[in-house]
């Protein structure tokens, strides 16, 4: 019985001046050191950096020879970036990763094989998320999904049914719907919403896929008039476009208006801290990441 054929496929990154050159090294390290390796990674580097974080990309540019960079000149935004990462990777199959995470050991064989098993246009996962040092400390929570198309789709009126950085895409359906838009921090909630207009098909799987790092006032930003703005757009299209109905969108709106906007940003990030977040023990976290090593061990 030979070996499994696995479709080739890129794993998509970004880079700007306010990244931390060693928490880029992890995440690049994290994609590197998979048992089942990219084809390519398609590094954008969005606008001007800092010698250090240059340094890291031309030590993984030298080591690595399925590192493609692609440099702007000024800053462009996170839409723009995603929407050139779509149009420019080699290969029909997307990951994306972002440069402060950690992708778990074995991510990218456990979603190639979901993938293959019963192949969908958008495979995502779940996450631990955490604050400071992934092995040590005990701000860790989890992020669960709905896992069936069905199931996701009567979840997209509410929030984002697909955790963006855990994503393993087809280019040839992220364009068909229109490719990224710039939308202030709603980006990917827009292209589900797109996608699923357009007949796309999503899936989570269940496993912990992405160590995502959090901030202790990541909450503070998702909020005022433009971020307000950027929801309502993405609710009146999927309102107009029969993906939900005028109750579901009244209540999301009407919930995210008191979270967005009445709330002042200090209280905003302290009901994040205190109900958004399902925080799970320094056990069950070593559980979880203990089983994503064996598991990888076993792929080799």
């Amino acid at each position: 019985m030979g070996l499994k054929e696995y479709p080739k496929f890129s794993v998509a990154m970004s880079t700007y001046k306010n990244d931390d050159p060693e928490q880029l090294k992890v995440a690049l390290d994290s994609v590197c050191t998979q048992s089942l390796l990219p084809n390519e990674v398609y590094l954008v580097v969005d606008g001007p950096i800092s010698e250090e974080l240059d340094e890291v990309i031309n030590e993984y540019q030298q080591k690595y020879d399925f590192f493609t960079v692609t440099k702007f000149e000024k800053n462009v935004g996170r839409g723009k970036v995603l929407n050139n990462t779509f149009e420019n990777c080699k290969y029909d199959l997307i990951a994306i990763m972002d440069s402060d995470d950690i992708s778990a050991p074995g991510r990218f064989k456990k979603q190639l094989d979901a993938y293959l098993e019963e192949p969908c246009d958008v495979l995502g996962g779940r996450t631990i998320g955490f604050v400071g040092d992934l092995y040590t400390t005990t701000k860790v929570s989890a992020s669960n999904r709905k896992l069936t198309h069905e199931e996701i789709l009567k979840r997209l009126p509410f929030t984002s049914p697909i955790s963006h950085v855990t994503a393993l895409m087809r280019r040839e359906a992220v364009l068909k719907a229109g490719n990224y838009l710039p939308s202030h921090y709603h980006e990917d909630y827009y292209l589900w919403a797109r996608m699923a207009h357009a007949g796309c098909t999503f899936r989570n799987i269940p496993d912990y896929l992405v160590y995502v790092r959090l901030g202790e006032n990541q909450a503070r930003r998702h909020g005022g008039l433009k971020y307000f703005k950027a929801e309502c757009d993405v609710r009146k299209y999927m309102l107009s476009n029969k993906l939900s109905t005028f109750p579901q969108f009244f209540k999301a709106l009407a919930i995210r208006f008191v979270y967005q906007i009445v709330l002042p940003p200090s209280v905003r990030n302290w009901a994040s801290l205190k109900f958004k977040r399902r925080y799970i023990t320094r056990e069950q976290a070593d559980a979880i990441i203990n089983k994503n090593i064996e598991d990888d061990k076993s792929f080799r």
